[in-house]
C-alpha cells in the first residue's frame, strides 16, 4: 500500500512540474520578447522555483505526523517534573554576557557528556551485549572442536584467523564501551570522565577483560596450531550472563527464556564432552571397546567422527547409559564426572520445564476452582437453570476480560510498586475512560489521584439491574465498557448511557434529601463498571472543595433533569388517561379540559411566584449586608461579608436559571 501511494505522489508531482513547464512556453510564446535569451532565463528561473516549491510541498505531505503527548495524561500524570535548566539574569553589562556565554558553553558540554556515556537500560546496550554474547557463544563452540578435530581447522585456516581477530577486536571495543557506561549513585546517574573510568578500573570487570585479552594464542607460531590457547577469551561469558538477565527482564515469558537457556548449556555440555571424548580417544590410541571405534571407512571421516562422539555424550548427559564399561582410570574418571553433570543439568532442565507449565496454566487452573465452586454451591442450593446459566456467562465474559487472571485489581497485581507509580500506571490503562469523564476533566489532578486507586471494577451481565430507584445510595458509578439504560417506574426506556458516562453522585451527595436512588439502571448487554463507595468520595471532596463544587453542580443539574423527565413522563400519562377518559364520557370531556388547563396555569403561577419571592428575598438580603457593612472597623471584613453573600447569590442565580429551562 505505501508503495503504491508513494508511485501515485510521484506520478502527481510529474504532472504538475509538466503543467507549469508548458504553461511557461506558452506564456514566453505569446508575449513575443524581443530577447529570446533573456526570456529564456527568465522563465527558467521561474520553473525552477516552482519546481522547488513543488519539491518542499511533496516532502512536508510524506512527513510522517507527530507523536505528540496525550494532554489528559500530561495534565495529570504524577511525573510533572520540569528540565533543570541553568538560567542566568541578564543586567547588560558585560560580565553578564560573559557569565551567559560560559552558562551556554557548560549547557553544551554537559549535553555533549550524556550523549557519549552509555545508559545500562538504553537498546544500545542491550544491543552491544547481544553482540558481545554472539562473540562468546563463538568461542565458546569453535575452540573445542577446532582443537578436537585438526581437520577442520586445516580445512580453511584463513577464515578461523579473520574470525578470531574480529571478536578480539569487539573485546577490545567493549573495553572502551565500559570506560564510558553510567552507573547509578545516590539514585542518580554518573556522567563525569574521571568517575566513570575509576569506576570501571578498580571493579572486577576490568580484571576479566585483561586476561581475557591476552594473546596466548600467539605461541602458536612455536607451538603449532593450537586454537584451545585462546581459552582466556572465556573470561568474556560474564557479559553473557548479564546479557541473559536483561533480556529475563525484557520478555514476557521468563520461564521459556530459562528453559531455552537450560537447553543450550545442556548442548554445550554435550558438545565439550563429545570432544573430550574423542580427545581421550586418541590419547588412548583408539584401543578398546569403550573409546570411539576409529576404522577405515565412514568412521573415519569428520562428520562420523563429531556425531559419534556427541552421540556418546547425550547418552551419558541425559543418564540412559547402555554404554561400554570403561577399562582405564582416566576413562573412569570422565564417565564418573559425565554422569555427574548430566544428572545435574537434565534434572534442572525436568523442573524449569515443569515451571513453566505449571505456571502458564496457573490462572486457568484458578479459574476452574472458582468455577467449580461456584457450580457446586448452586447445585447444593438448588438454584434455578436460569440464574446458574447467568452466573456462568459472567464467569466466562470475566474470564475474557482477563478480570480472573491476574489482572482485576491493580492493588493485588502490582502491590509492592509505590502508590505514585500504581496511580501513573493505573491512569495509562484507564486512560480511554478517564479521558471522557466530565468531573475528572475539569477537577484538580490530585484529586484524581485520590479516586483512582480506590475504584473497583464490576462486569454485569446482559439484563442485570445495577441500581434501583429508592435503594439507598452506597457508590457511585463509572462505565468503562458497555451500554447502561435509565428506566422510568414503569419500566420506559428515558435515556442510555456509555462509556465515560458516571451515576450515583446523586445519592451520595444527599442532593434529593433523602440519600436514595432516583431511577433503575439496568445494563444491556456485558458491561464493565468501575464503582467508587460513598466514603471514598466524600472523604476526597473534603481535601478537595473545588472538585466537590463541580460535582455538586453536576449533580443539581442531573436531578433537575431527571425531575423534568419524570413530570413529562406523569403529564403524557395523564393525556393519555384524559384522551381515554373523555373517549368513554364524551359530555364531561370539555369540563374537564377547561378545570385541567385552570390546574396547569395555576402550576406554572406557582411556581414563577416562589422564583420573584426567591430574587426579591436575595435583593433585601443584599441590602442588609451593605447596610451591616458600614459597621464593620475594618475594609477586609465588608469585603469578606459582601464576596460570601455575592456567591451565595451566584448559586440561587445558577439555580433558578436551571429551574427555569426545564420549565
Amino acid at each position: 500500500m505505501n508503495k503504491n501511494k508513494s508511485t501515485k505522489e510521484t506520478a502527481r508531482n510529474k504532472k504538475k512540474m509538466k503543467y507549469f513547464r508548458n504553461s511557461f512556453r506558452k506564456s514566453r510564446i505569446g508575449d513575443g520578447a524581443s530577447d529570446p535569451d533573456s526570456d529564456w532565463t527568465r522563465s527558467n528561473q521561474r520553473w525552477m522555483k516552482l519546481r522547488t516549491t513543488v519539491q518542499i510541498s511533496s516532502a512536508i505531505q510524506k512527513k510522517p505526523p507527530l507523536k505528540r503527548e496525550d494532554s489528559f495524561l500530561k495534565r495529570f500524570s504524577t511525573r510533572q517534573i520540569p528540565e533543570t535548566q541553568e538560567t542566568v539574569e541578564d543586567t547588560g553589562s558585560e560580565s553578564a554576557s560573559g557569565d551567559v556565554d560560559k552558562s551556554v558553553k557548560r549547557r553544551r558540554r554537559y549535553l555533549q557528556k550524556r550523549r557519549s556515556v552509555v545508559n545500562p537500560d538504553e537498546n544500545f546496550y542491550f544491543y552491544w551485549l547481544m553482540m558481545l554474547t554472539v562473540c562468546v557463544l563463538y568461542n565458546l563452540w569453535t575452540l573445542i572442536v577446532r582443537q578436537s578435530f585438526p581437520e577442520l581447522q586445516q580445512s580453511v585456516p584463513t577464515f578461523w584467523l579473520i574470525c578470531d581477530s574480529m571478536t578480539d577486536v569487539v573485546f577490545i571495543l567493549d573495553i572502551i564501551v565500559q570506560l564510558r557506561t553510567g552507573y547509578l549513585e545516590q539514585g542518580l546517574m554518573v556522567y563525569d570522565d574521571r568517575k566513570l573510568a575509576c569506576h570501571y578500573v578498580h571493579s572486577r570487570d576490568f580484571i576479566f577483560d585483561m586476561i581475557a585479552l591476552i594473546p596466548l594464542d600467539l605461541l602458536q607460531l612455536k607451538m603449532g596450531t593450537h586454537p584451545l590457547l585462546r581459552f582466556t577469551r572465556f573470561f568474556k561469558v560474564y557479559r553473557s550472563v548479564r546479557f541473559y538477565y536483561i533480556v529475563e527482564s525484557r520478555t514476557v515469558w521468563p520461564n521459556l527464556w530459562r528453559v531455552v537457556n537450560l537447553i543450550h548449556i545442556l548442548l554445550i555440555l554435550a558438545h565439550w564432552f563429545g570432544c573430550f571424548y574423542f580427545l581421550l580417544s586418541e590419547a588412548e590410541g583408539f584401543q578398546g571397546d569403550w573409546v570411539y571405534p576409529y576404522r577405515p571407512g565412514d568412521y573415519a571421516t569428520l562428520t562420523r567422527k563429531y556425531l559419534g562422539s556427541l552421540y556418546w555424550s547425550t547418552l551419558t548427559l541425559t543418564t540412559i547409559g547402555d554404554l561400554p564399561t570403561p577399562e582405564t582410570n582416566a576413562e573412569y574418571i570422565f564417565t564418573i564426572v559425565s554422569y555427574l553433570i548430566g544428572v545435574f543439568i537434565f534434572a534442572t532442565i525436568v523442573g524449569q520445564v515443569g515451571n513453566v507449565i505449571t505456571n502458564r496454566n496457573a490462572n486457568r487452573l484458578e479459574f476452574e476452582r472458582l468455577l467449580d465452586g461456584a457450580k457446586t454451591y448452586m447445585r447444593h442450593h438448588k438454584v434455578p437453570g436460569g440464574m446458574k446459566r447467568r452466573v456462568l456467562r459472567w464467569y466466562d465474559y470475566s474470564w475474557s476480560r482477563g478480570r480472573i487472571q491476574g489482572g482485576g485489581d491493580i492493588n493485588t497485581a502490582l502491590g509492592l510498586l509505590p502508590d505514585k507509580l500504581k496511580t501513573e500506571l493505573a491512569l495509562h490503562v484507564n486512560l480511554s475512560v478517564l479521558k471522557k469523564v466530565t468531573i475528572f476533566q475539569e477537577c484538580q489532578p490530585e484529586f484524581l489521584h485520590d479516586l483512582v486507586l480506590k475504584m473497583k471494577a464490576y462486569i454485569f451481565t446482559p439484563g442485570d439491574s445495577i441500581c434501583r430507584k429508592g435503594e439507598v445510595a452506597r457508590e457511585m458509578f463509572i462505565i468503562a465498557d458497555g451500554i447502561l439504560e435509565v428506566l422510568s417506574e414503569t419500566g420506559k426506556v428515558l435515556t442510555t448511557m456509555k462509556a465515560g458516562d458516571f451515576f450515583g453522585e446523586i445519592g451520595i451527595l444527599n442532593l434529593d434529601g433523602l440519600n436514595k436512588r432516583t431511577a433503575d439502571v439496568r445494563s444491556v448487554g456485558y458491561s464493565e463498571l468501575f464503582s467508587l463507595s460513598r466514603e471514598d468520595v466524600l472523604a476526597a471532596m473534603k481535601d478537595y472543595p473545588d472538585a466537590q463544587e463541580i460535582l455538586q453542580t453536576l449533580g443539581r443539574k442531573r436531578l433537575m433533569e431527571v425531575r423534568c423527565v419524570n413530570k413529562k413522563y406523569a403529564k403524557a400519562q395523564s393525556d393519555k388517561e384524559a384522551a381515554a377518559y373523555a373517549a368513554a364520557h364524551p359530555h364531561h370531556h370539555q369540563s374537564h379540559h377547561q378545570g385541567q388547563v385552570h390546574q396547569s396555569d395555576s402550576s406554572e403561577n406557582s411556581a414563577s411566584k416562589k422564583i420573584v419571592d426567591k430574587l426579591k428575598h436575595d435583593v433585601k438580603g443584599f441590602r442588609n449586608v451593605l447596610k451591616k457593612s458600614r459597621c464593620f472597623p475594618n475594609e477586609l471584613a465588608k469585603l469578606e461579608s459582601i464576596t460570601k453573600f455575592v456567591n451565595h447569590a451566584i448559586k440561587r442565580i445558577i439555580f433558578v436559571q436551571i429551574f427555569t429551562t426545564n420549565l
